[in-house]
C-alpha cells in the first residue's frame, strides 16, 4: 500500500476529520450526562437545605426567590429557600457565593429559624487549600 503524501490538504483533511469526530463524541457525552448531573446537583442542594433548616412539608426549591446584592466586593446573587410547615414559615435557607477566595468561588448555604437566628450552615463549593 502506497504511503500518503504529507501535503497541506491531506493534513488539513485529517485534522478536520479527527476534530469533527472528537467534537461529536464530546457533544454526545454532554447530552448523555446532562440530566444525571442536574438530578445529582438538585439532590445535593435538597440535602444541604434539609441539614440547615427546621423540618418542613413544602418544597423550598420550588418556592425559591433570588436577590442580587451589590457591594464593594462586587455583585452576588442570594437565593432564598423558604421552609414552611402547614403553611407557616418555620425558617429559610439562604445560598450565596463570593468569588474573592484564593482558589475562586466559595458557595455556602446558611439556615435560619423563623425568628432570624442562625440554625446551621454548609459549604457547598470551594477550591481552597485545606487548613
Amino acid at each position: 500500500m502506497k504511503k500518503k503524501d504529507s501535503t497541506f490538504w491531506n493534513m488539513l483533511w485529517s485534522l478536520t476529520l479527527i476534530t469533527a469526530v472528537a467534537g461529536g463524541l464530546l457533544g454526545y457525552t454532554h447530552r448523555l450526562t446532562q440530566e444525571p448531573i442536574a438530578r445529582a446537583t438538585k439532590a445535593g442542594r435538597e440535602k444541604a437545605i434539609q441539614q440547615v433548616i427546621p423540618k418542613y412539608d413544602n418544597s423550598p426549591i420550588d418556592e425559591q426567590c433570588s436577590y442580587t446584592v451589590r457591594n464593594e466586593y462586587g455583585e452576588t446573587t442570594a437565593i432564598v429557600y423558604p421552609a414552611k410547615k402547614e403553611g407557616v414559615l418555620v425558617g429559610a435557607a439562604v445560598e450565596c457565593s463570593n468569588s474573592t477566595g484564593y482558589g475562586g468561588e466559595i458557595r455556602i448555604i446558611v439556615g435560619f429559624e423563623a425568628d432570624g437566628t442562625i440554625r446551621d450552615y454548609r459549604v457547598l463549593k470551594h477550591q481552597e487549600t485545606p487548613g
